[in-house]
């Protein structure tokens, strides 16, 4: 049965026929239209294989990138699990994943921070945890507006022993940061005051998907300014997302005392003299 494609063609080759076969003075002539149509349907034919190959070649190369993001992942999951096995507890489609984890990992590493605030508790709560548990100093405070689950990553950091980490759960609200209206944490004063010399910020939260608005990370920068100690460094989870660049996007143009880089699906702010952001995707072995 004829493609819809190669009907016309195959619909001219088969009346020229039939015109040749009863009409003879009109032979030659059909023959030529015959020809024709069949040299149409080729063409048409071709073309519609290339198509193919090509939609063939791209489904491929999607897969070949989704296999290739796999990898990425398994080696990061590995090489961060394998170094902290208590690095473990259920996760949502809102937890960092491990490649950013294992790009964490190094920069903690390289930076050795003393003072380390989280947005957003999880997976990457026991990471840091562990972390300063194998250093022997440090200290986390992590935010989370979601009682339950910041009851369930306290679960298991009791579960896994890992001390020097103050989980707070802060309800949200709306707040208007640099011009955009965003939904943040409702932190106090205590909380700014306890946290006087800070050497990393991790932002992982608000999750886009409970607040609706885009750029409701976007305060973080601003309600921490003044708490940062002069090597601080600034993370910011899911930085592909629209919203996250321009959140990235925002800081790195409104604090030329920073500067901004990427490595994995994270956006770092290091500042310019710290000579951070010149070794980042290079030093870290990512």
């Amino acid at each position: 049965m004829p493609t819809k494609t190669l009907l016309i063609p195959y619909m001219l080759a088969t009346a020229s026929g039939v015109i040749g076969l009863f009409f003879p003075p009109f032979q030659y002539a059909t023959l030529v239209v015959c020809l024709l149509s069949v040299a149409l349907g080729l063409s048409l034919l071709i073309k519609r294989l290339n198509q193919h190959i090509w939609d063939v070649h791209l489904r491929s190369m999607r897969i070949i990138d989704m296999l290739d993001e796999n990898v990425v992942a398994a080696h990061a999951m590995h090489v961060v699990v394998s170094r902290f096995p208590t690095c473990d507890m259920p996760t949502s489609s809102w937890s960092m994943k491990f490649p950013n984890l294992h790009a964490l990992l190094e920069l903690l590493d390289r930076e050795e921070p003393k003072l380390i605030v989280e947005f957003g508790s999880g997976i990457s709560t026991l990471l840091i945890a562990s972390w300063i548990q194998e250093r022997g100093v440090g200290r986390l405070v992590s935010f989370d507006h979601d009682a339950e689950w910041a009851c369930k990553t306290k679960h298991y950091l009791d579960r896994h022993s890992l001390a020097s980490v103050d989980v707070r759960v802060r309800p949200l609200k709306s707040i208007v940061s640099s011009g955009h209206r965003c939904i943040w944490y409702d932190t106090t004063e205590d909380d700014l005051k306890s946290l006087s010399g800070v050497d990393l910020v991790v932002v992982d939260g608000p999750p886009a998907g409970a607040t609706g608005t885009p750029m409701s990370r976007l305060p973080a920068f601003e309600v921490l300014r003044e708490q940062m100690s002069p090597k601080a460094v600034i993370v910011l989870d899911d930085a592909s997302r629209a919203g996250e660049r321009s959140v990235a996007s925002s800081w790195d143009k409104s604090n030329p005392d920073f500067e901004l880089s990427h490595i994995a699906n994270l956006a770092i702010l290091c500042r310019t003299d710290d000579g951070c952001s010149q070794v980042i995707g290079t030093d870290l072995d990512i």
